[in-house]
């Protein structure tokens, strides 16, 4: 069961990394303003700088890194 846990804990780190080159190598490609809030119709009420997707890859890796310091 260990073994199962670790192999999933490794694929979820190579997504994590993946994801974050996609967002450091595709931001270019993003409009300069884009949607960062939706209301609960879904409708776009919050708008900002696509540098703003560098946040979620910080967060995602403090969350990797909290749950493994907690299964430890």
């Amino acid at each position: 069961m260990r073994i199962t846990i670790e192999a999933i804990a490794l694929a979820t780190l190579l997504w994590m990394l993946t994801v974050t080159a996609q967002v450091f190598w595709g931001v270019h490609a993003l409009p300069t303003v884009i949607a960062v809030h939706f209301n609960q119709a879904g409708q776009a009420d919050g708008w900002g700088s696509p540098r703003t997707l560098l946040v979620l890859p910080v967060i995602a890796v403090g969350l990797y890194v909290l749950m493994a310091a907690v299964a430890a």
